[in-house]
């Protein structure tokens, strides 16, 4: 799948799920379906009402999915343009999960572990994900569920190296490696590559290897497509660098992290590190 086809895929993902749980959404379906009935008497021929009720659902739902998509749009800037996490977090819960959480999308579910992850709430990011891989293993294993499960997977051995535990991530790392054997075929898209080249580094610096993983978390930093992405990368690459000996290096890393961090916890852990 190209990059742009895997932008449009998220984009009508999520916009499904903020349509599906609106409010808006569910008066503009029963308003359309009412019409024929409530103008019986002003519109005599049912096809000219079952004509305007097929017009006015199409208008109702098109302006659902400019609603949707415009939330979207804010949601993505607020986490990974302005970097602010925990305004993220509360903004999209009380939007999405207080409704209909059942509903929620591997899409929507990596994008709070996410805020989570950025805030440090590493307890919570892990709850999510462990939540949903219980209903994953309950599920049929078809290709959907499969990507899903190894998606989830990866996101917790990021989530255990950043958090310093190299247990866990060892052996989240192992069941990451055997799912991805597993499907490997349908994992060829750039998305998938990237995340699994992702996981493979947090994995190598959380576990000692750190020589091996400095220049991919270089090459990241200069290739990430948000702003989240690339402080995150830069802290990263500040931990390979401090691990590996490289004091004046690890120094300039933290200090971009420092500086451009905002309110992210990596960012605090940065400015204690230049503290000492």
């Amino acid at each position: 799948m190209t990059d742009m086809k895997q932008l449009i895929a998220v984009r009508l993902s999520l916009m499904t799920l903020f349509r599906k749980t609106s409010i808006l959404y569910g008066a503009v379906c029963g308003v359309a379906f009412a019409f024929p009935l409530v103008t019986y008497e002003l519109i005599p021929s049912p096809i000219i009402r079952i004509m305007l009720a097929i017009a006015l659902l199409f208008a109702g739902l098109s302006f659902c999915a400019r609603r949707a998509e415009d939330m979207m749009k804010r949601f993505n800037d607020v986490l990974y343009t302005e970097i602010d996490p925990e305004r993220f977090a509360d903004e999209f819960t009380d939007e999405l999960y207080t409704r209909k959480p059942e509903k929620w999308n591997i899409v929507a579910s990596i994008m709070l572990g996410q805020a989570y992850h950025a805030m440090g709430s590493f307890k919570e990011e892990e709850a999510q994900y462990i939540r949903h891989l219980n209903a994953i293993a309950k599920s049929a294993k078809d290709e959907v569920t499969l990507k899903n499960e190894l998606a989830f997977i990866g996101r917790m051995v990021i989530l255990y190296a950043d958090s310093g535990n190299a247990e866990a991530a060892e052996k989240a790392f192992a069941r990451f490696r055997k799912a991805a054997n597993e499907i490997s075929e349908m994992t060829q898209e750039p998305a998938f590559e990237d995340l699994k080249n992702l996981v493979y580094n947090c994995y190598l610096k959380v576990t000692g290897k750190t020589e091996e993983c400095i220049g991919y978390f270089e090459w990241r930093c200069e290739n990430c497509r948000d702003e989240l992405s690339r402080v995150l990368g830069h802290y990263r690459l500040a931990e390979a660098y401090e691990a590996g000996g490289y004091t004046e290096d690890a120094e300039k890393e933290y200090r971009i992290v420092a500086e451009q961090g905002k309110k992210l916890y990596c960012a605090e852990k940065a400015r204690e590190k230049l503290a000492a």
